[in-house]
């Protein structure tokens, strides 16, 4: 097939790894009796961030990945006014949508959580 628009490579064989540099937690500091993170290092954010289901302590707090409220587990930096839902700070850095034409994959960035570096 020479049409590349008609066909797109979904994985390729010889690739048995998974990535590994596309979590967006660099690092896990602490991590409680359940194996769950409570302690991180996160890509977007120079402190280290802490887990917490206190959600009424925070009722007018927003994500700072997702820009939604805090409704959920989150964690959140003891240092500054820095908040992330616990599935956003989960989230890879790049993310391969099968239906997004576009190369390279979408990026997760600061003030969106995944935009086309093409498209946008």
């Amino acid at each position: 097939m020479k049409d590349e628009a008609l066909y797109e490579i979904v994985e390729n064989e010889d690739d048995e790894s998974p990535n590994e540099s596309a979590s967006s937690i660099t690092k896990v500091l602490q991590r409680n009796g359940a194996g769950e993170a409570t302690v991180i290092e996160h890509f977007k954010h120079s402190h280290h961030l802490m887990l917490s289901d206190g959600v009424g302590e925070y009722d007018n707090k927003c994500c700072d990945g997702c820009l939604l409220p805090i409704v959920a587990s989150f964690y959140y930096c003891t240092q500054c006014d820095f908040f992330l839902h616990k599935v956003c700070v989960e989230l890879p850095k790049v993310k391969d949508v099968w239906h997004h034409r576009c190369r390279p994959p979408l990026i997760l960035t600061s003030n969106e959580v995944f935009r086309c570096v093409k498209c946008h």
